[in-house]
């Protein structure tokens, strides 16, 4: 008891001192969030004991906050990794797990990521936001299921992200965008804050300031929809919210994600019932029907649009591949007065390659071989709930980079992968040994084996 005592005031006390750095570095830019950091420190210990009400939080802020609200320190921190450090510590002061080979992997990705930075200056923004942002979501999805639970988990997530998907929905039939006005005078602001539009129509981006990284991020939850403890009606209408809101983001990656994530849900996920595999399969295809003919309607008239883009996206591949380096940014890499470019690409619409030309390949390698033994699981019916989320994501992560909200929610789902991972190896039952005797204990005798 004591023991653990002392152990969350250490942590209490680390936890003071980072949101009194932070408050010293806000003081000077958005004085507010003094006050936030304040309120955190004098909540710390209030919370400390309630590490469910803590993590409902954090997820409620990464939905319903708009990712421009936070703080510049060394780089950009929102609203979500400020709280972050705080939810981080009191789960992991709650149960420490036992560090993995992928707990390596993720260390081996930072630590290459900074050498990439050392020697061939690589962004210090970015390799900031792999810390404040990546790894910390991952420390999270690590330490928040020893300590809440695999049931309890997947189920605040998967209702969360459909009460967003609803009010997506809710967003564009209203023309509607409540956080548009939440301004700040930061560049994620400019940057984040401006409304897409394709077809003439407004897309939903709800407060995740991209309609793709909304789209990407409502089909995450769609393996714990199908795979929870909720009934079959309430998880059909769960879908729909979910399918809804990524139909409305007007993004093709997103419903091809969420048609993607459904299928292999109910084919990789063994806890499904026969029953609510017909039901919800067979709601899917009536549902995926009608949505390609809205998505189509919705649309219209932006084909040459979308033409483009997948031509970007071609040429953009063809073109920057060759330019990588093993590590440190690509030889195309150029600074002009409007910002780093890379040949004649400003937008880079996909994370392995953006990996790949800011970082080198061997950081986008990592990040691949990962993924692809997510997929050998998900194919030999191995996998959990966040690994189906994660393979169901290839569409979105192979045509926008990793931004906004939706690197958070990536990044907690590898950490819960690795989770789910480590504790079906430990659940599983170990192989008996061989005896040295053969064993007749059902007569009461026991004969000795014949030496060979």
């Amino acid at each position: 008891m004591t023991s653990t005592v002392s152990r969350d005031t250490a942590i209490f006390a680390a936890v003071v001192v980072a949101l009194g750095a932070l408050s010293g570095v806000a003081i000077t830019s958005q004085p507010w969030l003094v006050i936030g950091a304040l309120v955190a420190i004098v909540a710390f210990p209030i919370m400390l004991n309630r590490p469910r009400a803590v993590f409902v939080l954090w997820l409620c802020s990464i939905a319903f906050i708009p990712y421009w609200i936070g703080v510049d320190v060394f780089g950009f921190m929102p609203i979500p990794s400020l709280l972050g450090l705080m939810v981080g510590a009191i789960l992991i002061s709650k149960k420490m797990w036992i560090p993995s080979g992928w707990d390596y992997i993720l260390a081996a990705f930072i630590g290459l990521s900074l050498l990439a930075v050392v020697i061939d200056t690589s962004s210090r923004g970015t390799w900031f936001s792999m810390l404040t942002h990546w790894a910390l979501a991952f420390l999270i999805g690590r330490a928040a299921i020893p300590v809440l639970g695999k049931e309890y988990t997947g189920r605040v997530f998967a209702i969360i992200m459909s009460i967003v998907g609803g009010l997506a929905l809710v967003e564009f039939w209203l023309s509607w965008h409540p956080f548009t006005s939440w301004a700040m005078s930061n560049g994620s602001y400019a940057a984040w804050s401006p409304i897409q539009v394709r077809g003439g129509n407004d897309r939903s981006e709800w407060a995740f300031g991209h309609s793709i990284a909304l789209g990407g991020s409502l089909t995450l939850a769609v393996p714990f929809i199908v795979q929870g403890q909720f009934r079959t009606s309430r998880k059909i209408l769960m879908l729909c919210l979910i399918g809804g809101g990524a139909l409305v983001s007007l993004s093709r990656g997103g419903l091809l994600a969420v048609a993607l994530t459904v299928a292999l849900s109910l084919y990789a996920l063994a806890t499904v019932s026969s029953v609510q595999r017909f039901l919800i399969g067979c709601t899917s295809i009536f549902l995926g029907v009608w949505a390609l003919s809205s998505f189509a309607g919705l649309t219209a008239g932006s084909s040459r649009e979308t033409s483009s883009s997948s031509s970007y996206r071609v040429a953009m591949h063809e073109t920057l591949i060759p330019t990588m380096q093993m590590i440190g940014r690509a030889t195309s890499a150029q600074r002009t007065p409007s910002g780093l470019r890379f040949g004649r690409y400003q937008s880079i619409d996909s994370t392995f390659l953006i990996l790949g030309i800011g970082f080198g390949w061997l950081v986008a390698a990592i990040a691949i071989v990962a993924f692809l033994a997510l997929l050998v699981r998900v194919a030999l019916r191995h996998a959990s709930a966040p690994e189906v989320a994660l393979v169901g994501q290839l569409p979105v992560l192979a045509t926008v980079a990793l931004i906004t909200q939706y690197q958070i929610l990536i990044w907690l789902m590898l950490g819960m992968a690795v989770t789910f991972y480590a504790m079906s190896k430990k659940d599983r039952p170990a192989k008996k040994k061989k005896s040295d005797q053969a064993d007749f204990s059902h007569t009461g005798v026991k004969v000795p084996a014949v030496r060979r």
